[in-house]
């Protein structure tokens, strides 16, 4: 599927290899002296594909981010995620999303993540 210029990440076969995961971003809500009032999760359904950091990523290395516990995964361009966000995964680990690297004629985004469960990973 074509939309626009791009070719939609959502019909791209390694997408549909994907794991789909909840992306939870913390919202806070203040009163109009600046005062916070609540503290609530924004969570939404998302599908992201994670990828080891292999050797020849050169460029995640020279950032110091190829370390253990972190990962890279890809996500459709259009899918709201940012630094900071918490990603859960089907088996509740979670991941911070340490920096988002780059992203691939607009079709889809990289970035690394942090695993900051007590639970391992595979």
């Amino acid at each position: 599927m074509v939309v626009g210029n791009k070719t939609s990440f959502k019909n791209n076969p390694v997408f549909k290899k994907g794991e789909t995961v909840t992306r939870r971003r913390r919202v806070t809500t203040t009163d109009s002296n600046g005062g916070v009032i609540a503290i609530t999760n924004d969570d939404k359904i998302l599908t992201v594909i994670f990828n080891n950091i292999n050797a020849k990523d050169l460029k995640i290395h020279d950032m110091g981010l190829a370390v253990l516990g972190n990962k890279k995964i890809f996500f459709d361009a259009d899918q709201d995620i940012i630094e900071g966000d918490i990603l859960i995964d089907s088996k509740e680990i979670k991941w911070y999303v340490e920096t988002i690297l780059s992203k691939y004629e607009e079709v889809y985004s990289m970035a690394i993540v942090k695993n900051i469960s007590l639970k391992g990973s595979e």
